[in-house]
C-alpha cells in the first residue's frame, strides 16, 4: 500500500511520542493515553508502515494541536517531549505545509475543524504523488474518502498482515 507521500494527522504523531516517552524516557504516567502502541510489535509495524513511504508532510496546525496535548501534561517533561517531536519530525524528514482558512471550505472546517481540513487540502495538493493520509478519526477518513483521497486509520495498519 507504499505510495510517494504519507499525511499524517495529530493522532498517530501523537502516538508515537507517547510511546517513545513511556518507552526511552520513562514517563510513566504517560503510558495510560496509548491507545495503539501497547506492544513494541504495534510500534515497529507502525513505523515500518511510515518508512514505506519516500515523503511525510503534516501541516503546522498539527503542530498546534500537539502544543495543546503537550501543555496538558507534567509541565517538567515540557521540553523533552518537545525534543522528541523534533527528533521524530527530523528522522522522518518531515515536511510542514501550511494551509491557510481561506484556502478550506467553510463547511468542512465547521465540521471536521482546520486541522483535520488543512491535511485534506495537503492531500489535495499531492495527488500525483499518490497521498496517503494517515489518521485516527473515522471522519477525517470519510471526508478523504469523499474527496477520492487515499486515508487510512492507524488500526487499519497494525491488523494488516
Amino acid at each position: 500500500m507504499s505510495g510517494q507521500i504519507v499525511v499524517l494527522d495529530t493522532g498517530p504523531i501523537r502516538e508515537l511520542i507517547t510511546y517513545r516517552a513511556v518507552h526511552d524516557l520513562g514517563f510513566a504516567s504517560l503510558r495510560a493515553q496509548l491507545q495503539f502502541f501497547s506492544a513494541p510489535s504495534a510500534y515497529s509495524k507502525f513505523t515500518k508502515f511510515l518508512s514505506s513511504y519516500r515523503r511525510k508532510v503534516t501541516s503546522p496546525s498539527v503542530v498546534v494541536e500537539l502544543y495543546h496535548w503537550i501543555r496538558k501534561t507534567d509541565r517538567t517533561g515540557h521540553n523533552r517531549l518537545w525534543s522528541l517531536v523534533h527528533d521524530e519530525f527530523k528522522g522522518m524528514g518531515m515536511e510542514e505545509d501550511l494551509v491557510t482558512l481561506l484556502e478550506m471550505p467553510l463547511d468542512l472546517v465547521a465540521r471536521c475543524g482546520p486541522a483535520d481540513i488543512s491535511l485534506l487540502i495537503l492531500a489535495q495538493r499531492h495527488l500525483p504523488s499518490q497521498p496517503m493520509v494517515v489518521t485516527i478519526e473515522a471522519e477525517l477518513a470519510a471526508e478523504c474518502f469523499r474527496a477520492r483521497i487515499n486515508a487510512i486509520q492507524i488500526q487499519e495498519i497494525l491488523t494488516q498482515v
